[in-house]
């Protein structure tokens, strides 16, 4: 494909509902160097890291010059086999984009259910969970802390009236977890970085209010690692 254009830039902001300020936040390019390609002065270097980081927000570029939001990639993940499929996705991600694990879950137990752990002295698949990296979970019902996993923190939110239920965010990936009674499939994968933020802002609203309490890591600070 050929290389993007101011105007698509424009465009794509305008989509997004993106300030010149937002797309240097988000591309760590600087406000003048944002002006300046919209105004028509090139880096192709600088475009690439624009166009990368305007199609993980959910932008897609099109042959005529045009610009679309792309459909959000939507993947249910059923059995035993989606489970293996998101812990295998949320490993790679961290590994590549950094970052943490974010979870909302009614209980420790409800989290250990949804990933086919069947016990919590299973050594070797709280082993595997921890390998992940660093979890950050907000319990809303069950407080009871006993059950300890290296690199995971925990802390009461109290039940949510409204929201988006439970979930996981990681990198730019988004899981939407549903009870197994209600549906054919445990999760909904979706990857769209755009779609995920909104779910981040919310984690780290809900964080910063939360209780600190019984976590394994009680020495990071009160703010959501991303």
């Amino acid at each position: 494909m050929s290389q993007i254009s101011p105007a698509q830039i424009k465009a794509a902001r305008a989509i997004l509902d993106w300030t010149q300020g937002k797309l240097a936040d988000v591309t760590g390019l600087s406000m003048a160097t944002i002006r300046n390609l919209e105004n028509g002065n090139i880096s192709f270097r600088s475009l690439e890291i624009i166009r990368k980081a305007l199609e993980e927000a959910g932008i897609k570029f099109t042959e005529d010059d045009g610009v679309r939001r792309r459909v959000i990639d939507a993947v249910p993940l059923r059995g035993s086999e989606g489970v293996e499929f998101l812990l295998e996705d949320i490993a790679h991600t961290i590994r590549t984009k950094g970052g943490c694990v974010m979870a909302i879950q009614k209980s420790q137990r409800s989290l250990l259910d949804s990933l086919d752990i069947s016990s919590d002295s299973d050594a070797l698949q709280l082993d595997r969970l921890s390998s992940l990296g660093k979890l950050k979970c907000l319990l809303t019902e069950d407080y009871d802390m006993s059950l300890k996993i290296p690199k995971a923190e925990f802390r009461i939110c109290p039940k949510l009236g409204s929201g988006p239920g439970q979930y996981i965010a990681y990198g730019d990936r988004c899981v939407l977890v549903t009870p197994s009674q209600c549906a054919s499939f445990k999760f909904i994968l979706f990857k769209s970085l755009d779609f995920t933020q909104t779910y981040l802002d919310h984690f780290a609203s809900l964080w910063n209010l939360a209780a600190p309490h019984g976590g394994n890591d009680r020495s990071e600070p009160n703010h959501i690692v991303q």
